[in-house]
């Protein structure tokens, strides 16, 4: 009775967690869909951050319904809710686990992605023009597209690339070695030395382990989470109280 009590409350505490885990991420996305700052955010291969709510949104959503189904159906010990939450659960885990595989198999193409995306993006308005493009340079310390000097307007390149970084591998005056696909337009001026799509290809990479290991903790709770509840049925069912 002691362990069926603890299993009880402790799932009960998870899916509390769970629960407003999920009302955090519903509140941030609105957030950022009713923030007129947030317009100021760089939009990059045409995915806009608003995109990126609206997916928060409906995850939000879903966290609050198995949080809520999960809490209550440990209070009050019902075998349909805490059948519901199990389904919801491993729902959500084999949709984590396809997109894992997905993303393991797609690894390899990410360079080849970025490339394109950021081409067909300068493409469509040149650097020149894009202020959220520009911002990106600064915060991500590179120029340009798959080149220095890819995206710019011929007649004037470089534009928000400028640095005064005391690293000279970040910034400086371009070589001719890193100018061999730009032999028509050196400057003098110092400027990021890093073309964007190495630094958002590094951005993701360096990062890779660190969304691996959210995953995989995330993974493991949810199971914990499946076979806790699980039990709790059984048990109830062995009670004789059946909700």
């Amino acid at each position: 009775m002691c362990v069926y009590k603890i299993a009880k409350y402790l799932l009960f505490a998870f899916n509390f967690c769970f629960w407003l885990a999920g009302a955090a991420t519903l509140g941030v996305a609105i957030w950022v869909l009713v923030d007129d700052d947030i317009s100021d955010v760089v939009e990059v291969a045409d995915i806009s951050i608003y995109t990126g709510s609206y997916v928060l949104i409906v995850a939000g959503a879903v966290m609050l319904i198995v949080g809520f189904a999960g809490c209550c159906g440990a209070i009050k010990e019902s075998t349909c809710l805490l059948g519901l939450y199990t389904v919801c659960l491993f729902a959500i885990f084999a949709l984590e686990v396809g997109a894992a595989i997905w993303a393991f198999l797609e690894f390899n193409t990410l360079q080849e992605g970025i490339d394109q995306a950021l081409n067909e993006t300068t493409t469509k308005t040149n650097i020149n023009n894009d202020d959220s493009y520009q911002t990106f340079q600064q915060n991500f310390k590179c120029c340009g597209t798959t080149t220095l000097c890819g995206g710019f307007d011929p007649s004037a390149l470089y534009v928000n690339c400028e640095c005064t970084d005391s690293d000279k591998s970040v910034c400086g005056v371009p070589s001719k070695a890193q100018l061999d696909d730009c032999p028509n337009y050196t400057t003098t001026q110092k400027i990021y030395l890093t073309p964007c799509n190495d630094a958002l290809y590094d951005f993701v990479d360096d990062n890779m382990l660190l969304l691996a290991g959210v995953a995989l903790g995330i993974g493991l709770a949810e199971l914990l989470g499946m076979v806790i509840a699980m039990c709790l049925c059984c048990k109830i069912k062995d009670k004789g109280v059946v909700a």
